[in-house]
């Protein structure tokens, strides 16, 4: 069952659901990047591994997305979160949003998703950052921990999108 728009009245704005949705993918954007990015420091700083061995595990990083990205398409499934009854199956982000914007603002429902999580990058980078060096490599992947559990605990407020 989609979820419908019906048009929006002259100078609406943008509905909740889209700003929520936005948000949501932008807290699961930075719980991702302050983990991802880091990685291969910690691997070599922190546990010793050798640039090698870091190359080794970005590239079966890379290969295992890749496959499950094309998995995931070619199953008509976005994840195994569809089959286990999650409201908002992972990486189906543009689907609910195209669903949940009036037709007339979808174009800025979609502006506005892509600047936040486009700010998301920036900000987990620089938060990543910050942590890692006032803190130490623990609280940066703590952090993209809490991140990830808020969009998670907020991921239920969103409607459902069968598309």
């Amino acid at each position: 069952m989609s979820i419908a728009s019906p048009p929006s009245a002259p100078g609406s704005i943008i509905p909740a659901t889209v700003w929520l949705l936005g948000f949501v993918s932008m807290l699961m954007d930075i719980s991702s990047e302050m983990v991802q990015t880091p990685l291969p420091l910690y691997l070599a700083s922190g546990l010793g591994a050798s640039a090698a061995m870091v190359g080794l595990i970005e590239g079966l990083s890379v290969a295992v997305a890749t496959v499950t990205k094309f998995a995931a398409r070619v199953s008509g499934c976005a994840s195994p979160s569809t089959r286990s009854g999650l409201r908002r199956p992972i990486g189906r982000d543009r689907d609910a949003l195209a669903d949940i914007a009036p037709a007339d603002l979808r174009g800025s429902a979609f502006g506005l998703f892509n600047l936040m999580t486009g700010a998301a990058v920036v900000v987990a980078n620089l938060a990543a950052g910050l942590l890692w060096d006032r803190y130490g490599a623990a609280a940066t992947f703590v952090m993209g921990a809490v991140f990830s559990s808020i969009a998670l605990i907020a991921l239920p407020l969103l409607p459902r999108s069968d598309r």
